[in-house]
């Protein structure tokens, strides 16, 4: 029982004395955390000399922008005039605190898990602090430079949300499934070398380096090998054209082998995945996280309801155009005297085909239509159409009442004239036709 008040002593010791590192370690960061705010301006930096000490790391931060909706497709990008990676690193955090973290990790060992360059980005969170280190012994100047409007995220975004409209006619296009198919047959072909590759390879060499670097030691041989990338394809040009080209003859057989796919499901799967790439870019290019999501939620509540919608926005203009035809009606054109008499003409010559049609048809009544006319062999003549409905005496008299008419004046008794001269006419044809007759 004599120790435990020894043993609680030493207990709350560590504790304060913990607590006091703590504090010391906090004073020490935030005297380290003394950061230079970055600007359109650059700012330039004149060169350390190497001593014995670490060489101190240059703190800078940006405080972003407002998020607006003008700045959707902004892009903020660090720039340093340094063009060899090898003599300077860049570390990024939202605090000081994550970045002197990180600063701290690739000091352990010599350098020897420094994270690879890849990993660094220099692009800028618009509406967020960002605190930048910058480890150099090098002169330099760095600044921030801003686009208010990025062209290409415009671009992409755009023909994101077209690929999301249009996925479902596309998954049916024949050149579509040629190229994806030729683009698979690529990245599988890779897959498949660098399983041989793993397989072929002894096991302990490929653990080496993860055991004893961790997966920094990894990041920064794919670093490396992305790096030389450029290089081994212009070494090695030619057979990797021939690797490429036989690979894409290969995808493209088997593609034409098996045929587009003609079932449903397969093009709900193929839409399906167009319409997923679609949203990550639009997610990717907007700026703004809220007006992404608003996007998306948008296309999706279309894509759900696309029938529903289309259907009632044409119902819906088709009642307003039919209350706007109705309150507000298209005043009608009158005919000219040229259009009314050409008019007259062909219907009038429509209506006597039809009636020659009709009486030549078995569903007409000879007798019955013979014995209610005053001159049946005229009628057979109109009917076999060798004479007209209208004979010429009849023609002129027709036009001598409407050269008279338009003669006479409305006080000049039209009426009486009119009617002693047709009547006069009417007789001339009556006695005319019946010596003919006989």
């Amino acid at each position: 029982m004599r120790f435990v008040p020894l043993f609680v002593f030493a207990l709350l010791s560590h504790k304060s004395v913990a607590s006091v590192n703590d504090v010391n370690r906090g004073f020490v960061e935030e005297e380290e955390c003394r950061s230079v705010e970055l600007t359109y301006v650059p700012k330039k930096v004149p060169k350390k000399f190497p001593s014995w000490s670490s060489t101190p790391v240059d703190i800078y931060h940006f405080d972003g922008f407002d998020a607006r909706l003008s700045y959707l497709f902004i892009e903020v990008h660090l720039q340093i005039n340094l063009t060899d990676e090898k003599t300077y690193q860049i570390y990024r955090g939202n605090n000081c605190s994550s970045m002197l973290e990180r600063y701290r990790d690739d000091q352990r060992l010599f350098g020897l898990l420094r994270y690879a360059s890849i990993m660094r980005s220099k692009h800028l969170d618009p509406f967020g602090k960002s605190v930048i280190g910058v480890y150099t012994n090098e002169p330099y100047s760095i600044r921030v430079r801003v686009w208010n409007v990025n062209y290409i995220r415009v671009g992409v975004f755009l023909g994101a949300i077209l690929l999301f409209l249009m996925s479902a006619s596309l998954v049916r296009n024949v050149v579509l499934y040629y190229v994806s198919g030729c683009f698979a047959g690529l990245i599988a072909s890779l897959l498949i070398v660098a399983i041989i590759f793993y397989r072929c390879t002894p096991k302990r060499w490929v653990g080496v380096p993860i055991l004893f670097g961790g997966w920094s030691v990894s990041f920064f041989l794919v670093y490396m090998v992305w790096k030389n990338f450029t290089l081994l394809l212009l070494q090695y040009q030619k057979f990797v054209a021939a690797y490429f080209a036989t690979v894409t003859l290969i995808s493209f057989a088997v593609c034409y082998r098996y045929g587009p796919p003609t079932d449903i499901r397969s093009h709900n799967l193929a839409q399906w995945a167009l319409q997923s790439i679609a949203l990550v870019l639009i997610y990717c290019t907007c700026q703004i996280a809220e007006v992404a999501y608003s996007i998306i939620v948008v296309l999706l509540v279309w894509i759900a309801t696309k029938s529903w919608i289309v259907h009632a926005v044409m119902k819906f203009f088709a009642v307003v155009n039919a209350i706007w035809r109705f309150l507000f009606p298209k005043s009608r054109r009158l005919l000219t005297l040229e259009e009314y008499e050409q008019q007259g003409e062909e219907e009038t010559g429509k209506a006597l085909d039809e009636l020659r049609a009709y009486c030549s048809s078995p569903e007409a009544n000879v007798w019955k239509i013979t014995s209610s006319l005053s001159d049946p062999k005229r009628f057979a003549r109109f009917v076999d159409g060798s004479c007209g409905h209208v004979s010429e005496e009849e023609s002129l008299l027709h036009e001598l009442e409407c050269a008279q008419a338009d003669q006479l004046s409305d006080d000049s008794g039209e009426d009486e004239v009119v009617a002693e001269e047709r009547s006069r006419r009417r007789s001339a044809i009556r006695d005319s036709q019946g010596h003919d007759a006989s």
